[in-house]
C-alpha cells in the first residue's frame, strides 16, 4: 500500500470518529514516526506555554527542529505551509525560546 494510500485511509476513517483534533493527533503521530525513520529523535510532543505550542520537539545530531503539522487531504484549501502564518510563526518562536530557557 502506497504512502499516499494510507493516508487516505487515515484520513476517511479518523474524520468520521474523532473529529478535527482526533486528525489532527494522528497527523502527528505519522510526522513523527516519519522523522524517527529519518534518524531524529522526538524530544518533546505538544509542548504547550502561555505562549503557544509547538506539535513536536525532535533532535537530528546537534540540530533542534521545532515542528509544526498541518495535515492537508488535498490542495483544495492550500498547502499546510500556507496556513502558518506570520503570527503562528511569531508564537512557534516565542515558544522555542520558552522551551530552550527551560
Amino acid at each position: 500500500m502506497t504512502p499516499r494510500l494510507v493516508i487516505d485511509r487515515v484520513w476517511r476513517g479518523l474524520r468520521r470518529y474523532r473529529g478535527s483534533r482526533g486528525v489532527g493527533q494522528e497527523w502527528e503521530e505519522l510526522a513523527a514516526r516519519h522523522l524517527e525513520g529519518e534518524g531524529y529523535r522526538i524530544l518533546a510532543r505538544n509542548y504547550g506555554t502561555k505562549a503557544g505550542e509547538i506539535d513536536i520537539v525532535a533532535r537530528e545530531g546537534g540540530i533542534l527542529c521545532f515542528v509544526e503539522v498541518k495535515g492537508r487531504r488535498s490542495l483544495a484549501y492550500g498547502a499546510g505551509a500556507e496556513a502558518v502564518d506570520a503570527e503562528k510563526q511569531r508564537r512557534i518562536w516565542n515558544t522555542a525560546q520558552i522551551y530552550l530557557q527551560r
